[in-house]
């Protein structure tokens, strides 16, 4: 994939030139067709992938463009298209705030009019993107925990079902890990609510890097967290702990407050419901904390 630089108007990259036989809109009724259709179906949804990919598609044919990039001012970045060797930089603002920049591409140089057209129509997505990016950043707070970043209990049942209804479709085994800190409230006793909470974001960055992207990771509320392992059997289970538990101690040595997890280790049978499974997971977490906590049980 070419790399675009920043730029403001027509970049150039060091790649042979071609030319294809792409003419500006001509004439001001076929401007405004153009541009009410684009406002027509840049309506319909409130997804930035799509959005890019309807606008780069409705507007390719005219332009020859290759990619349509958008990177946001938190440094989001999509991608319709590929990234051409020229690119016509344009920001898109709402009420003088920027919410992103718009990157169009070709593998041939933008003419005046043609940059002077295609920022005018870059600016039918003001709106729908500034939308779609509010409706996902309302989204993300519904499912998501704001102290460690990890998804919440309320994308937990949500998203039981679903691994559920895949594990049976595609008849693979589904795993769950129910865990907790051992001794939580000693550490907040000891060493403060402020230390706590790193505490928990510590665990929830260990529990990100000893476990796979398949994998989905949940505050369940207070210390205890919970994994869904999809394709994972008992033995992949039993390795993952293991790994979990590895990586909580170099984490935890690094953090300078020592803690420590138990966990609950749980296979999905297909007779199970979503609370059954979670149910034997918890109580297996309580047989590890039986066996001396630091530990998992099955």
């Amino acid at each position: 994939m070419t790399q675009l630089a920043p730029a403001t108007g027509t970049t150039v990259f060091r790649k042979h030139e071609t030319r294809l036989p792409i003419q500006p809109v001509e004439t001001s009724e076929a401007w405004q067709g153009l541009r009410v259709d684009l406002l027509e179906i840049l309506q319909t949804s409130l997804d930035v992938q799509t959005l890019l990919q309807r606008f780069l598609q409705h507007v390719q044919p005219i332009y020859g463009l290759e990619g349509c990039r958008l990177q946001t001012r938190d440094n989001q970045h999509w991608l319709a298209g590929e990234d051409g060797l020229f690119a016509l930089e344009i920001h898109l603002e709402v009420d003088r705030e920027l919410i992103g920049t718009l990157v169009l591409s070709r593998d041939h140089r933008f003419g005046r009019e043609e940059r002077t057209q295609l920022k005018a129509l870059a600016q039918t997505l003001r709106f729908p993107l500034f939308n779609a990016l509010e409706y996902q950043r309302v989204r993300k707070a519904m499912f998501t925990d704001e102290l460690t970043g990890l998804n919440n209990r309320h994308a937990f049942e949500l998203s039981l079902q679903q691994a559920m209804e895949r594990a049976r479709r595609q008849q693979q085994p589904l795993g769950m890990m129910v865990l907790d800190l051992d001794h939580f409230k000693a550490i907040n006793d000891q060493w403060g609510h402020a230390e706590g909470d790193e505490v928990l974001r510590q665990l929830a960055r260990a529990m990100e890097a000893a476990t796979r992207d398949a994998d989905l990771l949940f505050r369940f509320g207070g210390d205890e967290f919970v994994i869904l392992l999809p394709d994972t059997d008992t033995q992949g289970l039993e390795k993952v702990a293991q790994r979990l538990q590895q990586t909580v101690a170099e984490y935890s040595q690094a953090q300078g407050t020592p803690f420590t997890i138990s966990m609950g280790l749980a296979s999905w049978q297909t007779s199970m419901n979503g609370a059954n499974l979670f149910r034997q997971a918890d109580a297996a977490l309580y047989r590890a904390k039986e066996k001396g906590r630091n530990t998992y049980s099955f």
